[in-house]
């Protein structure tokens, strides 16, 4: 497969991807601990699904691999928006203290949201491209 989607679909998740260990770092250096179920949920669906996602798109799984990847950044999304914008604690932008990881960890968090955004975006296209396609076989993103 050598179309655009696919190409978007590979970009996106590997700078969603590169864009974790950074913020992690960040994490772990200004102690924004997340509870236990949380560290499942990041590790789980913002880590490992959209990489899964990839694996299936590359082995012609599209519409199981653009529902992944759809799902799995939209919730990573909201998730980032819950915790990092929305609820106060640790783990929020404007409670991160001073010091040498605060840019660092606002910077990441608000990449994170843009390419799980633009992830979840390349995830629907693909599933559009599939529903409207006669057959999965036929599919040429």
């Amino acid at each position: 497969m050598k179309d655009n989607l696919l190409r978007s679909s590979i970009t996106v998740v590997l700078v969603h991807a590169a864009l974790t260990l950074p913020h992690g770092i960040a994490h772990a250096a200004e102690q924004a601990n997340l509870p236990a179920a949380a560290n499942a949920f990041v590790t789980i669906v913002i880590v490992i699904a959209p990489l899964v996602a990839l694996g299936l798109l590359w082995g012609r799984l599209h519409w199981l691999g653009g529902l992944l990847l759809l799902t799995s950044m939209l919730a990573a999304l909201l998730f980032g928006i819950v915790f990092h914008y929305v609820l106060p604690g640790p783990d929020h932008v404007a409670y991160v203290p001073s010091g040498p990881w605060q840019l660092l960890f606002q910077l990441t968090a608000g990449l994170l949201a843009l390419s799980e955004a633009i992830g979840a975006v390349v995830g629907g296209l693909i599933l559009y491209r599939v529903s409207r396609a006669p057959s999965e076989a036929g599919v040429r993103f």
